[in-house]
């Protein structure tokens, strides 16, 4: 039989089946259970909530790993995700693709980071989320949906006053979708959506490829594409 089980998400429960569903966790060997490795690798899963609502994915593993003491600054830790297939339910889909000219699986995606934390992961920091991220390596992100291709590569660390201060490489391919799909899902705004599109427009200003290669720069309490400021940076730490 199918491994199966019920899940708790917010407002709503779901039932989840797959043809595999494998987890595994090292912790360290005291009270804390500091987390050294987890991931988990699954197979043909199949979410279904409540309200009839339906998601899931070919394939997916993710792994969270402590980084080696001395190799590493310390309470890092890496990330390794990695999904194919990837079936968004259809209210959210619709939501972000109105026009339906993406398809519904989302094809590919791939994460490998590293981000060096405030304080270790483990049961007391999982569970009342009191740590902050002071630096995210951005080795690989890749993203493949229909048409859309997305690459990221860059460095982000706090600065002084806790604001991310660094750079991020991007190659996009029809990044004009891409800024209208992070606008109606609620990831930046539509004044910075229109900020995004007038930077792009202006430093590929001789082009008129929906495929481009941009850097978006963090400083100063402010991100850049080129000279033009698109929006506030984050702020990754607590102030004061």
């Amino acid at each position: 039989m199918p491994p199966e089980q019920t899940l708790a998400i917010p407002g709503e429960r779901a039932d989840i089946k797959s043809e595999r569903f494998v987890v595994d966790l090292q912790v360290a060997p005291d009270t804390a259970l500091e987390v050294r490795d987890a991931g988990f690798d699954v197979v043909a899963l199949e979410v279904v909530g409540a309200t009839g609502w339906h998601g899931g994915a070919e394939r997916a593993t993710a792994r969270v790993t402590r980084r080696p003491d001395g190799a590493a600054p310390e309470f890092t830790y890496g990330l390794d995700l990695d999904a194919a297939g990837v079936r968004l339910p259809k209210k959210l889909l619709r939501k972000l693709d109105p026009t339906g000219v993406l398809p519904a699986d989302v094809d590919r995606l791939e994460i490998r980071s590293d981000s060096t934390l405030t304080r270790q992961l483990d049961r007391h920091t999982l569970e009342t989320g009191d740590f902050a991220t002071r630096t995210i390596v951005m080795k690989k992100t890749e993203l493949r949906w229909g048409k859309m291709r997305l690459s990221a590569q860059g460095r982000i660390d706090a600065d002084a006053k806790g604001f991310a201060e660094g750079s991020v490489t991007l190659v996009l391919r029809e990044w004009r979708k891409m800024v209208d799909i992070a606008r109606r899902s609620g990831v930046i705004s539509r004044d910075v959506a229109r900020a995004i599109k007038r930077a792009i427009e202006f430093k590929n200003a001789l082009f008129s490829s929906d495929d481009v290669r941009v850097t978006l720069s963090f400083g100063d309490g402010k991100v850049r594409i080129g000279p033009l400021p698109i929006a506030d940076a984050p702020r990754m730490l607590p102030s004061g």
